[in-house]
């Protein structure tokens, strides 16, 4: 009896010691599973948030170079509203009547021809000879209307018939303005290139 009692007990005893093994396996696995998924996550929340460092840097970069682009283009539009004279005036009025001159006979009939009404808009105040000046180029029938529009920056734009003609730093100052704002836009080796 004593043997068949030890025997058992020997049995009971490798049976625990299997279940306490096969517990502490399964405790590790556990341990290991949880640790991984711990990982994974402390993992994805540190890429979400070096993602949303990116995302807020180049927003900010973005802004930083918005504003000193509208700043730099405002600065040169005061800088020329305030250099202007009459000497400039009477020379922004001479290149755009040679711009008139200088469009060809279809462009010009499309413009003029038959135009009833045309608007004048300058940066400045036009004197009386130079409106007589621009009626003859343009129509000396036409029913034209002086405005003054101080946004053309030292400019003179005739619009008539739903055509426009102009010249003023303004738009020398908007083409900068865009071709600024699509060098930003573009990948930084496309810049490069430009």
């Amino acid at each position: 009896r004593a043997l068949e009692y030890r025997e058992k007990s020997e049995a009971l005893e490798r049976e625990r010691k299997q279940k306490l093994e096969k517990a502490q396996e399964a405790a590790e696995q556990e341990k290991r599973g949880l640790l991984s998924a711990a990982r994974s996550e402390v993992d994805e929340q540190r890429d979400k948030w070096r993602e949303e460092v990116q995302r807020e840097y180049h927003e900010l970069r973005k802004t930083l170079e918005r504003e000193m682009i509208v700043s730099s283009v405002e600065t040169a539009r005061r800088a020329l509203a305030e250099i202007a004279n009459v000497a400039l005036e009477d020379r922004v009025v001479a290149i755009f009547l040679q711009r008139l001159t200088s469009l060809s006979k279809k462009e010009r009939e499309a413009f003029l021809d038959g135009s009833k009404a045309l608007r004048v808009a300058s940066s400045f105040e036009l004197d009386a000879k130079t409106r007589e000046r621009l009626r003859h180029e343009l129509s000396p029938e036409a029913d034209i209307e002086y405005v003054h529009d101080e946004r053309l920056i030292c400019g003179i734009a005739v619009t008539g018939r739903g055509y426009k003609l102009e010249w003023n730093f303004a738009s020398f100052l908007g083409n900068l303005e865009n071709r600024i704002e699509q060098l930003l836009a573009a990948p930084a080796a496309d810049r490069l290139r430009a």
